[in-house]
């Protein structure tokens, strides 16, 4: 059995739909469709998200096929529906981090830019100066 084929008998187990899982997950249905249909290989990044979303999902029996499906007398628990609403709330962090990433890029070369223009302003200044000490004396 494959990693796909574990795949689609946890959701037949579990009851959970592919829209249910999509939405917990923060992606389209789609991309659980393909999983489920073997388009789309299971990643590492999928068994953490289903050995997280299932934590009593014996990691072995996914990973491997050998042992149990459940750590837990044949139960399974699947963790609170928020995690969902945590995987949203990680995307829209990551996407502040990177805009905030970018604000600092600009900031830092608006700094320099800055800086130039203080020392041209500098330079101008002491320019004056000098003419205007020469033309005193």
């Amino acid at each position: 059995m494959s990693l796909n084929q574990r795949f689609n008998k946890v959701l037949e187990t579990t009851g959970t739909s592919q829209t249910k899982l999509a939405k917990a997950w923060g992606v389209t249905k789609q991309q659980v469709n393909n999983l489920t249909r073997g388009t789309n290989p299971v990643g590492l990044k999928i068994v953490k998200q289903i050995l997280d979303y299932w934590p009593s999902l014996n990691a072995n029996w996914f990973i491997n096929g050998t042992g149990k499906m459940w750590l837990k007398d044949g139960r399974f628990e699947k963790v609170n529906e928020d995690a969902g609403s945590y995987n949203s709330k990680y995307n829209e962090l990551q996407k502040i981090k990177n805009e905030n990433i970018k604000l600092l890029k600009e900031i830092n070369q608006l700094h320099k830019k800055n800086l130039e223009l203080s020392e041209k302003y500098q330079k101008l200044f002491e320019k004056l100066l000098d003419e205007k000490e020469k033309k005193e004396y």
